[in-house]
Protein backbone atom coordinates (compact mmCIF):
# COMPACT_ATOMS: atom_id res chain seq x y z
CA UNK A 1 0.00 0.00 0.00
CA UNK A 2 1.43 3.91 -1.10
CA UNK A 3 0.92 6.39 1.08
CA UNK A 4 0.36 9.74 -0.04
CA UNK A 5 2.41 12.73 1.64
CA UNK A 6 0.44 16.01 1.06
CA UNK A 7 1.57 19.39 1.67
CA UNK A 8 -0.53 21.42 4.61
CA UNK A 9 -2.47 23.81 3.46
CA UNK A 10 -3.18 27.04 5.69
CA UNK A 11 -6.86 27.36 6.57
CA UNK A 12 -6.48 30.82 7.85
CA UNK A 13 -5.27 34.08 5.54
CA UNK A 14 -1.54 35.62 6.06
CA UNK A 15 -0.81 39.26 6.02
CA UNK A 16 1.98 39.10 3.36
CA UNK A 17 4.01 42.11 1.67
CA UNK A 18 4.60 41.87 -2.00
CA UNK A 19 7.75 41.53 -2.78
CA UNK A 20 7.96 41.74 -6.58
CA UNK A 21 5.77 42.11 -9.34
CA UNK A 22 6.67 40.79 -13.12
CA UNK A 23 3.97 40.78 -16.03
CA UNK A 24 1.56 40.26 -13.71
CA UNK A 25 2.89 37.91 -11.20
CA UNK A 26 3.55 38.64 -7.89
CA UNK A 27 6.42 37.57 -5.78
CA UNK A 28 4.40 37.36 -1.90
CA UNK A 29 6.75 37.13 1.46
CA UNK A 30 7.96 35.14 2.75
CA UNK A 31 8.56 31.98 1.26
CA UNK A 32 8.78 33.11 -2.78
CA UNK A 33 5.32 32.35 -3.21
CA UNK A 34 4.00 33.24 -6.87
CA UNK A 35 0.62 33.54 -7.89
CA UNK A 36 -1.16 36.08 -10.66
CA UNK A 37 -2.22 39.15 -9.33
CA UNK A 38 -6.04 38.24 -10.42
CA UNK A 39 -6.05 34.93 -8.47
CA UNK A 40 -8.36 34.09 -5.86
CA UNK A 41 -5.95 33.33 -3.75
CA UNK A 42 -5.63 36.73 -2.79
CA UNK A 43 -7.64 39.61 -1.91
CA UNK A 44 -7.35 43.09 -0.66
CA UNK A 45 -6.70 44.14 3.13
CA UNK A 46 -9.74 44.02 5.20
CA UNK A 47 -10.90 41.09 3.14
CA UNK A 48 -10.67 38.46 5.90
CA UNK A 49 -12.09 41.01 8.83
CA UNK A 50 -15.11 41.41 6.28
CA UNK A 51 -15.89 37.78 5.43
CA UNK A 52 -15.31 36.82 9.33
CA UNK A 53 -12.00 34.33 8.62
CA UNK A 54 -8.90 34.35 10.39
CA UNK A 55 -6.05 36.03 9.45
CA UNK A 56 -2.29 35.33 10.63
CA UNK A 57 -1.24 38.92 11.27
CA UNK A 58 1.10 41.33 12.96
CA UNK A 59 -0.14 42.40 16.30
CA UNK A 60 -0.42 45.93 15.63
CA UNK A 61 -2.35 45.70 11.87
CA UNK A 62 -5.74 47.29 11.82
CA UNK A 63 -7.39 46.37 8.97
CA UNK A 64 -9.37 49.17 6.72
CA UNK A 65 -13.41 48.50 6.87
CA UNK A 66 -14.21 47.05 3.50
CA UNK A 67 -17.53 45.73 4.27
CA UNK A 68 -19.33 48.89 1.80
CA UNK A 69 -17.28 47.36 -0.99
CA UNK A 70 -18.37 43.98 -0.66
CA UNK A 71 -21.76 42.52 -1.81
CA UNK A 72 -23.71 39.10 -1.36
CA UNK A 73 -25.24 37.83 -4.83
CA UNK A 74 -26.89 34.83 -3.72
CA UNK A 75 -28.89 35.78 -0.17
CA UNK A 76 -31.47 33.45 -1.55
CA UNK A 77 -29.28 30.27 -1.04
CA UNK A 78 -29.86 28.19 1.92
CA UNK A 79 -26.11 27.23 2.85
CA UNK A 80 -24.92 25.61 5.81
CA UNK A 81 -21.94 23.73 7.24
CA UNK A 82 -21.68 20.04 6.62
CA UNK A 83 -23.64 20.70 2.78
CA UNK A 84 -22.04 18.29 0.68
CA UNK A 85 -20.40 19.23 -3.16
CA UNK A 86 -17.86 18.69 -5.56
CA UNK A 87 -15.06 20.39 -5.34
CA UNK A 88 -11.01 20.10 -7.34
CA UNK A 89 -8.76 19.23 -5.11
CA UNK A 90 -6.53 22.57 -4.51
CA UNK A 91 -3.54 19.80 -3.99
CA UNK A 92 -3.90 17.97 -6.90
CA UNK A 93 -5.93 20.14 -9.89
CA UNK A 94 -6.56 17.27 -11.53
CA UNK A 95 -9.15 15.11 -9.43
CA UNK A 96 -12.31 16.28 -8.46
CA UNK A 97 -13.68 14.91 -4.75
CA UNK A 98 -16.55 14.83 -2.74
CA UNK A 99 -16.56 17.96 -0.28
CA UNK A 100 -17.85 19.08 2.52
CA UNK A 101 -18.84 22.63 3.15
CA UNK A 102 -17.23 23.50 7.09
CA UNK A 103 -17.98 27.06 7.57
CA UNK A 104 -19.98 29.81 5.71
CA UNK A 105 -18.59 33.11 5.49
CA UNK A 106 -19.98 36.46 4.91
CA UNK A 107 -20.41 37.95 1.30
CA UNK A 108 -20.86 34.38 -0.61
CA UNK A 109 -17.29 32.35 0.68
CA UNK A 110 -17.57 29.27 2.17
CA UNK A 111 -14.27 27.02 3.99
CA UNK A 112 -14.71 23.79 1.95
CA UNK A 113 -12.68 20.72 2.88
CA UNK A 114 -12.19 17.40 -0.02
CA UNK A 115 -13.46 14.42 1.68
CA UNK A 116 -10.94 12.16 0.09
CA UNK A 117 -8.44 12.79 2.79
CA UNK A 118 -8.33 11.69 6.87
CA UNK A 119 -9.35 15.08 8.16
CA UNK A 120 -7.26 17.27 10.05
CA UNK A 121 -8.24 17.75 13.39
CA UNK A 122 -7.94 21.66 13.24
CA UNK A 123 -9.08 22.46 10.42
CA UNK A 124 -5.87 23.22 7.95
CA UNK A 125 -6.70 21.27 5.35
CA UNK A 126 -10.11 23.85 4.66
CA UNK A 127 -10.14 26.01 1.63
CA UNK A 128 -12.05 29.24 1.04
CA UNK A 129 -13.81 29.55 -2.19
CA UNK A 130 -16.88 31.54 -3.03
CA UNK A 131 -19.58 29.65 -4.42
CA UNK A 132 -19.16 31.00 -7.99
CA UNK A 133 -15.66 29.35 -8.05
CA UNK A 134 -15.53 27.29 -11.24
CA UNK A 135 -13.15 24.71 -7.98
CA UNK A 136 -16.63 24.26 -6.31
CA UNK A 137 -19.51 21.83 -8.43
CA UNK A 138 -23.20 20.85 -7.53
CA UNK A 139 -23.08 16.76 -6.03
CA UNK A 140 -23.96 14.45 -9.53
CA UNK A 141 -21.82 17.39 -11.60
CA UNK A 142 -19.15 14.65 -12.56
CA UNK A 143 -21.27 11.82 -13.49
CA UNK A 144 -23.92 13.67 -15.26
CA UNK A 145 -20.35 14.82 -17.33
CA UNK A 146 -18.73 11.65 -17.45
CA UNK A 147 -15.80 12.79 -15.78
CA UNK A 148 -14.08 10.34 -13.11
CA UNK A 149 -15.23 11.51 -9.20
CA UNK A 150 -12.64 10.84 -6.44
CA UNK A 151 -14.79 9.34 -3.62
CA UNK A 152 -14.67 10.63 -0.08
CA UNK A 153 -11.88 8.46 3.02
CA UNK A 154 -13.72 4.85 2.82
CA UNK A 155 -15.15 4.55 -0.24
CA UNK A 156 -14.67 2.63 -3.52
CA UNK A 157 -15.07 4.25 -6.95
CA UNK A 158 -17.10 1.34 -7.83
CA UNK A 159 -19.74 1.78 -5.19
CA UNK A 160 -20.08 5.23 -4.12
CA UNK A 161 -23.04 6.71 -4.51
CA UNK A 162 -24.12 10.56 -3.69
CA UNK A 163 -27.52 9.26 -2.49
CA UNK A 164 -26.16 6.18 -0.47
CA UNK A 165 -23.44 8.93 1.05
CA UNK A 166 -26.05 11.63 1.95
CA UNK A 167 -28.22 9.12 3.48
CA UNK A 168 -25.08 8.02 5.68
CA UNK A 169 -23.70 11.25 6.41
CA UNK A 170 -27.07 12.50 7.50
CA UNK A 171 -26.31 15.46 5.08
CA UNK A 172 -27.92 17.58 2.39
CA UNK A 173 -26.68 18.47 -1.00
CA UNK A 174 -25.27 22.38 -1.51
CA UNK A 175 -27.82 24.38 -3.81
CA UNK A 176 -25.22 24.95 -6.35
CA UNK A 177 -27.30 25.26 -9.01
CA UNK A 178 -27.83 28.22 -9.90
CA UNK A 179 -26.97 30.93 -13.09
CA UNK A 180 -23.18 29.83 -13.19
CA UNK A 181 -21.87 28.34 -15.80
CA UNK A 182 -18.82 25.94 -16.15
CA UNK A 183 -16.84 26.14 -19.52
CA UNK A 184 -15.12 23.32 -20.60
CA UNK A 185 -12.72 23.35 -23.73
CA UNK A 186 -12.82 20.50 -25.52
CA UNK A 187 -9.36 19.65 -26.97
CA UNK A 188 -8.54 16.67 -29.51
CA UNK A 189 -5.96 13.68 -28.88
CA UNK A 190 -2.89 14.07 -30.56
CA UNK A 191 -4.08 18.23 -30.92
CA UNK A 192 -1.30 19.89 -33.50
CA UNK A 193 -1.30 23.57 -32.12
CA UNK A 194 0.49 24.29 -35.80
CA UNK A 195 -0.16 23.29 -38.96
CA UNK A 196 2.99 22.83 -41.08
Amino acid sequence: MTSRVRARPCAAYRFLWIMSKIFGFLCVSTDDFWCHENSSLIHPLGWANAVGQDIYAPKDYHPPDITAKMKTKYSNLHIEEGMKLEAVDPLNLSVICAATIKKVLKYDYVMVRVDCYEEDTDGSDWFCYELTSPSILPCGFCANHGIPLTPPNGYSKESFSWNTYLRETKSKPAPLNFTRQVRFVHMENNYKKYNH
